[in-house]
């Protein structure tokens, strides 16, 4: 296919065998001389768990990418990657600044990647096939690099051409941390130069970012994933015609988005905003441009309209000229015919023959109320299906070439992975075998600091009578499963007691909120002696009253980091075992302000724009009765490590806030 790519970092799409070339070249010694290793040097996991370990990638090829012959050398390597993966039209771009380290200063980078550059187009023109490529300048978000950022804009406006060299300005870096609209000097004076720009926003910034851009006069837009944060941002976009540089493995792997299966891309599209698909860091990601096509099919059933759409989004947003876009055009439109009139049999056998479904684990165990992922491996099926024998035990997804197994109750269960080729037709299965084990539960009784009542509805289900019954689970433990269908904040209360009131007002029992993954309104579980008090109920929808109970603990407040780009911005998980949270707030050092945290799930608090400081930092935590602690000298920690904190809620039998 011919692939047009427009959003690809040249320090993002150096994979090994490049690396090894630049380090002979440039005499750099690496890391190891195993592939294996250094491949980990180079690329994140599939699951790669925050935005550090995915920037810490960047760094080894930024150390072999410092004398004019690596440089040049580089492009050269990433543009023949691009053409044996079928691009035909590639935007390379690149901090010059960042290549200093040695003798060169930026203008010697610039003409250093133009001669890679220069090399690849000449050769392309002379065989009259290949890839055409042009580059883009990056400017980059930070502190005290302010006269640098001009250098590169002096050197886009020195070396600007409509196409065969520098065609473009960008501005890429830790949007969190430096935010858009303090770069609106230096694109308002590129605008006035007539530098075309690219800005990445809306990525680990918000909407308004995005917005920042579209003001400064940005031609496109890096990422803009979160520009449906603001609706009237999306008209925007769409009646100005502004392109999205989309990259949905990037987004994933960066935390950028968290739910793929909730990817806006196709929304765009439908919104009437041309979106693009990338890239962005090919090597680090473990990706190309036609696994981002087959990734994007996998995870929207994006169609084959709309990926030709894609394409000509593409080839019209290039910074190139109406001579090279007339020339792209006139090759989709040949590929497309050639793909669906000349070979439409072989092209479907062909794929059919060349794939392989394998799974990462043939056996799996877990605990109820958890998920686990398991990798699809060669995956070139065009879709994917997946399903659980039990559902009761556990459910299924498939998302991108992962498969997630979501726990329900304890059981075994086998979950069956089948690819399907494009004319939807089966072509073969593999399975993995799961066991879902219990997990440890604890009866309490004792009541503490009451709530305020609330009603609701419920309905009860007997496992003998409805085995299966809404997916829930059947009798285990002394617990039976039960579905509480209410839309009040069922699913804020994980890990509180819920005390049942029966139709006489008597108290039935008292229920452990279970939260499990996947639930929509808040399972709960029900004891065995508690269910057969409502016996003549079990089947139908009650109504009932009931109130939320605080328990006690002995266990301290427990911090878990999750870095996201620097310390200075995380998400923080804030669990002391039962207590439902219900506000997070860290101190201000200057101010002397408790500010909130941003509450992303029931126990995950998110500081958007940092915490001010690389600590330690002092946060004071609110229950959903008013209990409050503050906790200090909490330091800073990488990501997946707990911090324990030494206060805890206090257990108040009059309910006041402690």
């Amino acid at each position: 296919m011919s692939d047009i790519e427009l959003h690809l970092h040249l320090d993002g799409a150096i994979t090994v065998p490049i690396a090894r070339k630049l380090a002979g070249l440039g005499q750099v010694e690496l890391p190891s001389e195993d592939d294996e290793e250094l491949k980990k040097e180079l690329q994140v996991p599939a699951d790669c768990p925050d935005l550090t370990s995915f920037l810490k990638c960047f760094e080894l090829p930024g150390s072999l990418m410092q004398t004019p012959e690596t440089l040049s050398e580089a492009v050269r390597l990433v543009l023949d990657d691009c053409e044996e993966q079928g691009v035909v039209y590639a935007e390379i771009r690149f901090a010059p600044q960042f290549h200093q380290r040695l003798s060169m200063n930026q203008e010697d980078a610039v003409k250093a990647a133009l001669e890679g550059l220069n090399e690849v187009n000449q050769r392309t023109e002379k065989r009259g096939t290949g890839i055409h490529a042009n580059l883009i300048l990056c400017c980059m978000r930070g502190e005290g690099n302010e006269e640098e950022n001009r250098e590169t804009l002096r050197l886009a406006e020195k070396y600007l051409v409509p196409d065969g060299g520098v065609v473009a300005l960008d501005l890429a870096g830790a949007e969190a941390l430096f935010p858009t609209s303090k770069y609106r000097d230096l694109f308002l004076e590129a605008k006035e130069k007539g530098i075309p720009f690219t800005i990445h926003a809306g990525e680990a910034d918000g909407a308004g970012s995005v917005r920042d851009a579209v003001e400064f006069g940005a031609s496109r837009i890096g990422h803009g994933v979160r520009s449906e944060e603001d609706p009237e941002l999306v008209k925007l976009l769409a009646e100005k015609k502004i392109p999205l540089e989309m990259c949905p493995t990037s987004n994933r792997q960066t935390h950028a988005v968290e739910d793929m299966s909730s990817y806006p891309i196709l929304r765009y599209l439908d919104a009437g905003i041309p979106v693009t698909l990338n890239t962005d860091d090919p090597a680090i990601e473990g990706t190309t441009l036609p696994e981002e096509y087959a990734y994007l099919k996998s995870l929207t059933g994006l169609t084959g309209e709309q990926e030709k759409t894609l394409r000509k989004n593409a080839i019209e947003a290039a910074f190139t000229t109406e001579k090279v876009k007339s020339g792209l055009r006139k090759l989709l439109v040949l590929v497309l015919l050639f793909a669906q009139l000349l070979l439409p049999n072989t092209a479907a056998s062909v794929s059919a023959a060349k794939a392989a479904l394998t799974l990462s684990k043939k056996n799996v165990s877990m605990t109820e109320g958890t998920y686990v992922v398991v990798d699809v491996k060669k995956n070139t099926y065009p879709r994917l299906d997946s399903t659980s024998s039990d559902t009761s035990v556990l459910t299924t997804e498939i998302v991108g070439d992962k498969l997630r197994l979501i726990s329900f109750r304890a059981g075994k269960a086998t979950v069956k992975v089948a690819g399907y080729n494009k004319k939807n037709k089966l072509k073969k299965t593999v399975t993995v075998s799961v066991t879902v084990t219990e997990k440890e539960r604890v009866d309490f009784t004792e009541e503490y600091g009451p709530n305020s009542m609330h009603a609701g509805e419920a309905t009860w289900y007997d496992p003998k009578d409805s085995p299966g019954m809404a997916g829930l689970g059947d009798y285990r433990n002394k617990y039976f499963v039960a579905a509480m269908n209410t839309d009040d904040y069922m699913n804020d209360l994980a890990g509180a007691f819920i005390e049942l009131t029966g139709e006489s007002g008597e108290t039935i029992n008292v229920l452990i909120v279970d939260m499990l993954v996947g639930a929509k309104k808040g399972n709960i579980d029900l004891s065995k002696e508690a269910f057969q008090e409502i016996a003549p109920l079990a089947t139908g929808r009650v109504a009932i009253t009931w109130r939320v109970v605080p328990l006690p603990t002995d266990d301290p407040v427990v911090f878990r980091w999750h870095c996201k780009s620097t310390k200075y911005w995380a998400a923080l998980q804030v669990r002391n075992s039962v207590y439902p949270v219900k506000k997070v707030e860290y101190l201000d050092e200057k101010t002397g302000e408790y500010i909130p945290l941003r509450k992303e799930s029931y126990y995950v608090f998110t500081a958007d724009n940092g915490l001010g400081s690389d600590g330690p930092f002092t946060f004071r935590i609110t229950d959903v009765f008013g209990h409050q602690i503050i906790e200090e000298n909490i330091p800073y920690a990488s990501d997946n490590v707990l911090v324990t904190g030494t206060k805890n809620f206090p257990a108040l039998d009059n309910g006041e806030v402690g």
